[in-house]
């Protein structure tokens, strides 16, 4: 009897301990394990703080509770080199993508050094992700960008989880406008090492006279769907007070694309052009065969959509409303 009693002890112990490490409850003292931003971490930088903040638990319990009183023995067998929780969290600060400061005695640390910890794992996958996005060459048009914000100037943004495209209501514009963003789009001119390519492999599948680059396919490209459609984004840009040149380079072209999406009000007419010049293009999902990163339309009424638009750019019909995309 008492070795079941002493079981279920543990096992209630247990239960308290998770319930106290996820934060779960309904009481002021509770909140949130992670706030939805931390979902656009790397899963390493994930896992490593999720470590942190069970170890911010522990070092505020009583010396004589038994969690603590194992994060002492951790700390113990860590100090041996023997397997331990403490080794364990070693090995997830070691395994992020970016130094982090050494861990030190987990038994001794503070409350206040363990948010430090916390606060500088945050700081730093913040400027690695902003880094490595500086860097990939598929990513030009993320280069330098300055996000627009609703009241105030534009600001630049490392990461966050809501921003200014939730202002383009029609779920097929936005995932278009967001994969051209991402990368997912296939340009052939777009390489890390272009010197070992041949240059009829480097030219715009359309008209074939220059780099296929993102800057030339949207705005430089005489083929004629895309010319229809950069005609009537040149007609709703006029709407609104914005001027878009008929003739410019690759570079401007490209400065002209960010200047035209990372705008608050021009990103809506814009989102719906790249939907027009990417279907015609073929860039949607399995219609590109070529394209690594999507051999797949996500869902069904993604590809139906390819034959016609759904939706009204006020948000009254939101075409494909099943297509669900959390920004």
């Amino acid at each position: 009897m008492s070795t079941r009693l002493r079981s279920n002890g543990l096992i209630c112990l247990t239960v308290s301990c998770y319930v106290a490490f996820l934060e779960l409850g309904s009481t002021p003292a509770y909140r949130n394990y992670i706030p939805s931003s931390a979902y656009l971490y790397p899963l390493r930088v994930r896992r490593a703080e999720l470590a942190l903040r069970y170890l911010r638990y522990l070092v505020q319990l009583a010396p004589t509770h038994l969690a603590h009183n194992a994060l002492v023995e951790s700390e113990s067998l860590r100090a041996r080199s023997k397997a331990s929780w403490g080794g364990d969290l070693d090995l997830a600060l070691h395994a992020v993508p970016f130094t982090m400061v050494p861990l030190g005695n987990t038994a001794s640390l503070s409350l206040d050094g363990c948010n430090e910890l916390i606060n500088i794992l945050r700081r730093r996958a913040r400027l690695w992700v902003w880094k490595t996005v500086e860097e990939m060459v598929s990513l030009p048009l993320l280069h330098s960008r300055r996000e627009p914000q609703e009241e105030g100037p534009a600001r630049v943004v490392q990461m966050c989880r809501r921003h200014y495209l939730t202002r383009v209501t029609i779920p097929d514009h936005r995932l278009a406008l967001t994969r051209l963003l991402c990368g997912s789009f296939f340009f052939r001119g777009l390489r890390s090492h272009p010197g070992t390519h041949t240059p009829g492999g480097l030219m715009c599948r359309k008209c074939g006279r220059e780099r296929e680059t993102p800057g030339h396919v949207f705005m430089i490209c005489e083929a004629e769907e895309t010319v229809c459609a950069r005609e009537e984004l040149r007609g709703r840009l006029q709407t609104m007070g914005c001027l878009l040149p008929r003739s410019f380079g690759d570079a401007h072209a490209e400065a002209q694309m960010r200047k035209l999406i990372f705008d608050w009000n021009t990103v809506v007419p814009m989102a719906r052009f790249v939907y027009r010049v990417s279907r015609s293009w073929k860039f949607f999902g399995r219609r590109l065969p070529s394209m690594v990163a999507e051999v797949a339309p996500d869902t069904d009424e993604e590809d139906a959509g390819w034959e016609h638009d759904t939706g009204t750019e006020d948000g009254s019909m939101d075409g494909g409303a099943e297509m669900v995309l959390d920004f």
